[in-house]
């Protein structure tokens, strides 16, 4: 009986085997897609395309994406210029996986650059060598293994394989050249073999997610850039076998920890490990002669020169130090103080910047130069002290100290290079040397907390955009030294009301005043010749100009208020100069009133009093400043007396109602039993005015609508809105509790 059922189960197998290929031959006949049998049956590949390649290699494509490569010998490559494309290169964004069947001994040039679908590669042990940028940019290939045999990793073989992740080489690797491993931003681990005696330039740069890396013992060289920009390397293994480590190294290696100098080297290039920020310890190791380390300080023995520090370090204090170098602690993320001792005579560029932690520093006397970027962008330091003896500050010194809150050059300073202070945002307190003679480019650009600045006498240029978006400044002392200001240098200084410009300038640059928008007064000396574009543009406070030079030659954009908002509101702007003048002439083309003063001979003889200048703003009349003589009852408009003006022109004609700042708007608010309400209207900040209108014309008294009455629908005596007892007399009580009581039972029966 048995034996009868096992032939009935046998029977039945070898039916659905007969069954099963009589179908798929069906299939292939009649050109019908293979039978689906569910989950467990498989399609058989299709061929897309395929043909031969030179006159050893085969290639076939199917459906799945699947290139094959057979054959016998090497893949030869093209030497026509441009290159002669392999055949299979049209499918390179459909290739997703590669075979290279035994037998074919090289893959090569370009045979796979750019293949952004490949996902995998199959290569067989018969390939000894894999050609130049051979799967350069195949950002979807994962991993691969590289047969026992290869001796070289040639230039850029796998350079930009963003998703390659691992790596296996074999013994056999002499090797790994230029850009080898470039910019695998997803590799974390890889192991050189002990085989390996060259490792070139660019090799693992840009490699993120490299943690680990361990040098073998038969390098002699760490190349240039080799490991640059591996931001999650913490551990490097250097072997006693190195002598050279060329410029930038290891730098941008944001993570590494700790670095140990083998005593054989010899050399140390520029910039090897700058920007690593989390380095705390550097070790030289005994009897190297080039080099040593003090302190957690990297010193270059022959040249007395600290050339990189760390987090920990503490700068010598003996004559084995006397220059900090280029680059020396920039990027020291964690540094938070430093001691530079006496015998350090100088500072190199960049020494110190970015040092984010970084608080306060003391420039001692020895130092004679602050080089360029010298604390760029040390974002917390706060606290600045500059021995006397300092002479130069150069370009960028400071540059983006966004927390330094003062600064006291001392008068040993005789010059300062472009943008020493520019983007100090909380600079509120700063003494120049007496001995400077020009704030030059940028300088306190964008120092917007700066209030007030005294330009020492002996200065005499103010440089292009030196004060440039100061918000904060109201107050500027110009000496009668300064002869030349800059283009846009005070521009978008938004708060600073009025400037005394000295007789001794005879240069205003274009924009210099643009955007000054509390700017109510301004004097062109005589000497001035040219009123150059959009000096005083769109300065909407703007109530007086005065121009002593008869013959100033003023650009028609000089005065030009191309901003809508500003030109509704700069109504009775005076322009004052001689009759008959080119100030005279711009202001009839441009419908400003025109006030002509007199030019006396002489200078008056009697006592003046000086009056300040009074905005016309939120109400308030204002004048200009004049000075005036209260004996003879005389008004100027210098100092000296000379050029003489009426009493009716020291008050600016015109809408005294021009607002400080822009008209806010404000929504109706409607009126409740608990709140009142409001008017939609327009409100200045400064007056507290409201307005019917956006530009500030049709003033309205009272916006308040008042509240309205309570709602007792209910009648239990409580506001329907608010809920507060509208009585409190006995009998409203009464009636409200019954009225709650009949309440309760409508809601119990409902």
């Amino acid at each position: 009986m048995k034996l009868k059922k096992i032939k009935k189960q046998a029977l039945s197998v070898l039916c659905a085997v007969v069954l099963l290929f009589a179908f798929a031959a069906l299939g292939t006949s009649t050109g019908m897609k293979a039978f689906d049998f569910g989950s467990f049956t498989a399609h058989a590949a299709e061929v897309v395309d395929s043909g031969t390649y030179t006159d050893n290699l085969e290639w076939t494509l199917d459906n799945a994406g699947v290139l094959t490569i057979r054959g016998i010998g090497e893949m030869k490559v093209s030497e026509d210029y441009p290159r002669k494309p392999y055949p299979w290169e049209a499918y390179k964004d459909i290739i997703k996986t590669a075979v290279i069947e035994d037998g074919v001994t090289s893959i090569g040039k370009f045979a796979f650059e750019q293949f952004n679908a490949l996902t995998e590669v199959i290569i067989p042990d018969s390939v000894t060598s894999i050609g130049y940028a051979a799967f350069y940019k195949c950002e979807s290939l994962t991993s691969i293994t590289v047969p026992d045999g290869i001796t070289r990793i040639e230039p850029y073989t796998f350079a930009n394989c963003t998703a390659l992740s691992s790596i296996n080489l074999p013994e056999s690797v002499t090797s790994i050249e230029i850009s080898a491993f470039n910019n695998c931003k997803s590799l974390e681990a890889i192991t050189i073999p002990d085989s390996v005696a060259s490792i070139e330039q660019y090799a693992f740069m840009d490699c993120e997610k490299l943690k680990e890396i361990i040098i073998p013992a038969g390098v002699t060289v760490i190349d240039y850039c080799t490991f640059r920009n591996c931001k999650a390397l913490t551990s490097v293994s250097v072997p006693d076998s190195i002598t050279v480590i060329k410029d930038e190294a290891f730098a941008k290696c944001e993570s590494l920890q700790s670095i140990r100098i083998p005593k054989a080297v010899e050399s140390i290039g520029k910039e090897a490990f700058l920007l690593c920020g989390g380095l705390d310890s550097i070790t030289v190791e005994k009897g190297n002669t080039a080099y040593k380390s003090s302190g957690n300080c990297l010193i270059d023995v022959q040249n007395n020169e600290l050339i990189r520090g760390s987090n920990k370090s503490v700068i010598p204090s003996d004559a084995s130090v006397t220059s900090i170098g280029p680059e020396a602690f920039n990027g020291c993320k964690s540094l938070s103080e430093i001691s530079i001792p006496n015998n350090i005579t100088s500072i190199g560029d960049y020494a110190f910047s970015n040092c984010q932690s970084l608080r306060s520093v003391v420039i001692p006397k020895s130092i004679s130069c602050i080089s360029k970027h010298a604390f760029y962008a040390c974002k917390a330091l706060t606290d600045v002290s500059i021995a006397d003896g300092v002479t130069y500050i150069d370009d960028y010194a400071f540059d983006s100290c966004a927390a330094l809150r003062s600064i006291k050059i001392p008068d040993s300073v005789t010059q300062m290079g472009i943008a020493v202070f520019d983007g100090c945002s909380s600079l509120t307190e700063v003494k120049l040397s007496n001995n400077l003679t020009a704030i030059p480019e940028r300088t306190f650009c964008l120092c917007y907390s700066l209030p007030e600045i005294v330009i020492p006498d002996g200065v005499t240029v103010i440089g292009d955009s030196a004060f440039y978006v100061c918000e904060a400044l109201t107050s500027v002392v110009m000496p009668d030294s300064v002869e030349e200001i800059g283009c846009g240098a005070f521009r978008q200084c938004y708060r600073m009301q009025k400037i005394n410009i000295p007789d001794s300038v005879t240069k205003i640059g274009s924009e210099a005043f643009l955007y000054c928008s509390s700017l109510f007064e301004i004097k062109i000396p005589e000497n001035v010749e040219v009123l150059d574009e959009s000096t005083l543009a769109n300065t909407r406070m703007l109530k007086s100009v005065t121009i002593f030079n008869p013959d100033c030659q003023i650009d028609d954009t000089a005065l030009d208020f191309n901003d809508d908002w500003y030109k509704n509101r700069v109504p009775g702007l005076i322009i004052r100069g001689h009759a008959q003048s080119t100030a005279e002439a711009f202001a009839e083309k441009h419908g400003f009133r025109f006030v002509p003063f007199t030019e006396n001979q002489t200078p008056h003889t009697c006592p003046l009093k000086n009056v300040a200048a009074i905005p016309a703003v939120c109400g308030n009349e204002g004048n200009i400043e004049y000075w005036c003589c209260e004996s003879c009852n005389m008004y100027f408009l210098d100092k000296a007396g000379i050029y003489s003006i009426n009493k009716e022109d020291i008050t600016p004609a015109g809408n005294h109602s021009i607002h400080f700042e822009e008209l806010y708007y404000v929504v109706a608010g409607s009126p409740t039993c608990s709140h009142e309400g409001h008017l939609e209207h327009w409100r200045c900040p400064g007056c507290q005015r409201a307005y019917m209108d956006e530009s500030g014309t049709i003033e309205i008294e009272n916006v308040t609508i008042a509240k309205t009455d309570h709602i007792d629908k209910n009648g239990d005596n409580y506001c329907d809105n608010c809920g507060t007892i509208i009585s409190n007399s006995f009998l409203a009580k009464i009636r409200a509790f019954f009225q709650r009581i009949i309440n309760m039972l409508k809601n119990l029966f409902s």
